[in-house]
């Protein structure tokens, strides 16, 4: 059985590699945090470049950049954290000492679609994953100096990790002993020292929440998703218990529900770590609250936080199914495997090649752009001014270059001051540059951006 684990895991690592390899990021927020490591590199005291969001993965995406690197090196590290999360997850469920379903739940993990297609992403979600399945790990070994350190790490990953405190609270009371109260206090502390730093910073504690309520509730009714701007109140209640694991796993959906209902018969032997079903409850309840007063956008990659426990109950929900009947029961040992690569024919692979073709057609504008400004053979005395974040992650501009200023504010007799002896490239939207056009070369240009080279005026001029 854990060679059906080790093999899920090489083939969703080969599908993120595929994906990664294929073009670029699909997610303009991913765009957003790498940038945002690189403004860190430049100010790391201003809390302001972080927005709503958390500091750990910029500061991630600060190392990347420090290193040299990009949006699509912080892609490989995900899909290296991606053969990391089955891995832990099949370990947990090992600890109630049942090889097979512990096989099973990491090879459901490693082939989920959503983590095929988020995990070669630049966004925060596997590394979450990955930090909350140690934390659980963790804890069911009796390590909760460990666990205190993960949630510590997971608390400056994502908000659903605050919210898991209350519930390592009650798990260190229910076992006893002050050490286990390490699992909380640790990340309680950490989560009281942000917000005591947001408060010196903006005058209120919780800033950044309110921001980002303020914003989810504009975006939400100005963009209009696929679901409508304003959907039915039982529709968002169900979104992340229901909606999205059965958009993900189609006919496979009806799998954790099986699950849960053979926990609930079996609840006086839990076949899995109670850690993971209460800390995976509280999550689905906080998820599916958020949504529905509209503090967060109800993405799809929300889900990824859940899909560790989805994927443990829908192995449950498959040993279920095989155990009612004696003649799958006696063939389980060959049945699961072969259900497992049902699933990926089924669900995996269809989600996989929508990815590829996707990134192969992401950002045309963005790669034209940035063989323009290669083909202009920089040096060290030009300077760039990038207005784009996908054109400057894309190519992975020089760090050393970049002039960080709005283009709309950029004017001919600034070039000289910019640019001392080189010239200047500015990339930019057309309508932000008009003022420069007279005295610019244009090195491409369509209607979502445009590349100018300028040059330093002569003396005098």
């Amino acid at each position: 059985m854990r060679a059906l684990l080790w093999c899920s895991i090489a083939v969703a690592t080969t599908l993120r590699l595929a994906i990664l390899l294929s073009g670029p990021d699909l997610d303009t927020d991913a765009y957003g945090h790498a940038m945002v490591g690189r403004f860190f590199l430049d100010t790391p005291a201003d809390l302001r470049i972080h927005w709503v969001w958390l500091p750990l993965w910029h500061l991630v995406h600060a190392g990347v950049a420090a290193a040299g690197g990009a949006l699509d090196h912080a892609r490989l590290l995900n899909v290296a954290l991606g053969i990391l999360a089955p891995w832990l997850l099949a370990r947990l469920l090992r600890s109630t000492g049942d090889e097979i379903l512990a096989s099973v739940g990491g090879a459901l993990l490693a082939l989920w679609p959503l983590g095929v297609s988020l995990g070669q992403s630049g966004q925060p979600e596997p590394l979450f994953q990955v930090l909350l399945l140690g934390a659980l790990l963790t804890w069911e070994e009796d390590h909760p100096i460990a666990t205190g350190a993960l949630l510590s790490l997971a608390v400056l990953c994502r908000y659903e990790a605050w919210v898991l405190l209350p519930v390592f609270l009650v798990l260190a009371l229910r076992r006893g002993g002050v050490r286990r109260s390490f699992a909380w206090v640790f990340p309680g502390l950490v989560v009281a020292a942000w917000c005591l730093v947001q408060w010196q910073a903006t005058g209120e504690f919780l800033w950044f929440l309110r921001a980002n309520r303020e914003f989810a509730r504009e975006a939400s009714q100005a963009l209009g998703f696929p679901w409508g701007p304003e959907p039915r109140f039982w529709r968002m209640v169900f979104w992340y218990p229901v909606i999205l694991p059965a958009a993900d796993l189609r006919f496979f959906a009806l799998l954790p529900l099986l699950g849960l209902l053979s926990i609930w018969r079996l609840r006086g032997n839990n076949p899995l770590p109670t850690s993971l079903l209460a800390s995976g409850l509280v999550l689905v309840l906080f998820l599916s609250y958020g949504w529905v007063q509209r503090l967060n956008l109800g993405l799809h990659r929300h889900l990824f936080s859940l899909v560790p426990l989805y994927a443990a109950l829908s192995a449950q929900g498959l040993r279920t199914v095989l155990h009612h009947f004696e003649p799958l029961r006696r063939n389980e040992r060959w049945l699961l495997p072969s259900l497992v690569v049902v699933f990926l024919l089924v669900r995996t692979v269809p989600v996989a090649r929508w990815n590829l073709e996707q990134h192969r057609r992401a950002f045309p504008s963005a790669r034209a752009a940035v063989a323009a400004l290669r083909r202009a053979s920089l040096t060290e005395r030009d300077r760039i001014l990038c207005d784009l974040s996908s054109t400057e992650q894309i190519g992975n501009l020089p760090r050393n270059l970049m002039i960080r200023r709005p283009a709309s504010s950029l004017r001919l007799t600034d070039v000289a001051a910019l640019a001392p002896g080189g010239r200047l490239l500015v990339v930019a939207k057309p309508q932000d540059v008009s003022a420069l056009r007279g005295e610019a070369r244009t090195l491409f240009e369509d209607q979502d951006q445009v590349v100018l080279e300028l040059f330093t005026p002569p003396a005098g001029r």
